[in-house]
């Protein structure tokens, strides 16, 4: 991803309206990120299954490498990109492109398309 401020080209203020809009109608939280993980703007809150899941992670892996990478899979197909994480969580991340260029990545997230069971928390460790 190109090393420049999307907020040179996109006001920060109609970033934050269209992710807040997106939070208000979904409910899910939503976050726009550089191009190396660090979020620039949030909405909602911070679930404490995450907090709790990278507490006691030890896989190496973290939300941010994630989320980078989804990002640019994104980019690359071209369209909006729906992942599980290394946490068993689902989220869809959007690229964002100016002229061509990502400079980062709205992520949403976490959800779940299933119902828990024993089977989803099994395969976490």
């Amino acid at each position: 991803m190109e090393n420049n401020h999307v907020f040179k080209y996109i006001s920060e203020q109609e970033l934050g309206d269209m992710l807040q809009a997106f939070h208000a109608i979904t409910r899910l939280n939503i976050a726009l990120i550089d191009e190396n993980g660090s979020e620039l703007l949030q909405y909602g809150e911070k679930y404490p299954y995450c907090t709790e899941f990278a507490r006691h992670n030890k896989s190496g892996r973290n939300c941010a490498q994630e989320h980078v990478r989804a990002g640019e899979m994104a980019k690359d197909f071209g369209e909006a990109y729906v992942f599980c994480c290394h946490s068993g969580m689902n989220h869809i991340v959007y690229p964002v492109m100016i002229k061509g260029k990502q400079f980062g990545s709205a992520v949403a997230g976490p959800f779940l398309m299933d119902d828990p069971d024993a089977v989803m928390i099994t395969d976490l460790n």
